[in-house]
């Protein structure tokens, strides 16, 4: 947890650039466009729209979110999901280990979160 807490330190300087998943998935045209721009490329927004479309978890993995994931060895794709495969005892664990780091970054409001699961 002390490389995440380096990272969320230095994630507010201007240099730094940091995507989140969950954005990437919900906006994801909005967030290469950022990206381009934080690193000064030329984007034209026709190519940003079929860059988006080419890597999109549907056209990856030819499923909507959330479908089954059989027989593709990749996850729903849908954000949040990590919550699934958590109860309370493993969360209480991984809140222990994490020392609240959920919470720093935004993810949940309580270092208590575990016990609604």
């Amino acid at each position: 947890s002390a490389t995440i807490r380096n990272w969320i330190r230095f994630s507010s300087d201007e240099d730094v650039l940091a995507i989140r998943y969950e954005d990437l998935r919900k906006k994801p045209l909005e967030v290469l466009r950022k990206s381009a721009e934080h690193f000064r490329l030329a984007a034209d927004e026709e190519v940003l729209k079929g860059i988006v479309d080419r890597n999109s978890f549907q056209h990856k993995v030819r499923r909507k979110d959330g479908a089954p994931n059989n027989p593709h060895p990749v996850r729903s794709g849908k954000y949040g999901e990590w919550r699934k495969h958590f109860n309370p005892v493993i969360g209480a664990e991984f809140e222990e280990i994490s020392e609240g780091i959920l919470v720093d970054l935004g993810y949940e409001k309580s270092r208590f979160w575990h016990k609604e699961l």
